[in-house]
């Protein structure tokens, strides 16, 4: 396997992960390349340590033979919170690579042509050349954005509002319009944090929810809340009994609740 061959492999990790193992690496590409050796791997990637390659570094761990590849823009406390995101989330690569390795940019889905489309009609601007850069500078910040999703939905819910703006929009019906075609785009953007999946692929991939099955876990911030006694678990209790909800997620939630009220007697916290 040729060294060019695995750049491409790195910069298809940095776009589907945002940062990877070498030895999680090694098992997608080794799918793809059977008799790639985990040695050739090691050594090409001992050669790119710290050093910045069309996009992508590789980052030494602590253990032995172990690396990260990694987008150049990740601080290490970014890298924390992505492996966090990613978890134990199965790997995806596309089979063709092409489609995000070419030099010329972005290749945009159709949803964010047709969103295209919506901006260069509505964008207020002196003439139609601005109207398109515009509209390109927007999308392209969106779908860095929500590829990188974890930067949180504070900064998307601002980046819809410059838009609005921007397009002068009062009509509540052209806000609803504009609105569909951002959500197509979002939900049709691969995510780093969904190992390059959609929200539209993974919602496929989970099948649909069936709600009268659906169950909700108490986080522990929640229960040292009641705990502490900054949340009434009492009430709470009284509330979920009361509601309407699932007897599913009904019976489960009020089970919790009352572990967490045991637990609160037995300490005798206040």
């Amino acid at each position: 396997m040729k060294s060019s061959q695995l750049r491409e492999f790195y910069l298809a990790f940095v776009y589907h992960y945002g940062a990877i193992y070498s030895d999680d690496a090694y098992k997608i590409i080794k799918g793809f390349y059977p008799d790639l050796k985990e040695e050739t791997l090691i050594k090409d990637l001992k050669k790119r340590v710290g050093k910045m390659t069309r996009g992508y570094m590789v980052l030494e761990t602590e253990d032995d033979n172990i690396f990260v590849i990694s987008n150049v823009l990740f601080t290490n406390e970014d890298l924390d919170e992505l492996f966090y995101e990613q978890g134990k989330k199965e790997f995806f690569v596309e089979k063709n690579l092409d489609v995000y390795l070419g030099n010329s940019g972005e290749n945009f889905l159709k949803e964010y042509k047709d969103l295209r489309r919506y901006l260069e009609r509505h964008i207020k601007a002196n003439n139609k050349t601005e109207r398109i850069i515009m509209s390109d500078i927007y999308l392209l910040k969106f779908f860095t954005t929500v590829k990188y999703s974890f930067v949180g939905d504070d900064v998307i819910k601002k980046m819809l509002q410059e838009v609005i703006d921007l397009c002068e929009i009062e009509n509540i019906d052209k806000v609803n319009t504009l609105l569909k075609l951002i959500m197509e785009a979002y939900n049709n953007t691969p995510m780093i944090t969904n190992r390059g999946y959609s929200p539209k692929q993974m919602r496929e991939k989970e099948g649909s929810i069936d709600i009268n099955n659906l169950q909700i876990q108490i986080g522990n911030n929640m229960k040292n809340m009641m705990l502490d006694g900054d949340m009434d678990a009492q009430e709470m209790l009284e509330h979920i009994k009361s509601s309407d909800m699932p007897a599913m997620m009904k019976n489960n939630l009020i089970e919790q609740l009352e572990k967490v009220i045991m637990m609160k007697n037995n300490t005798g916290k206040a």
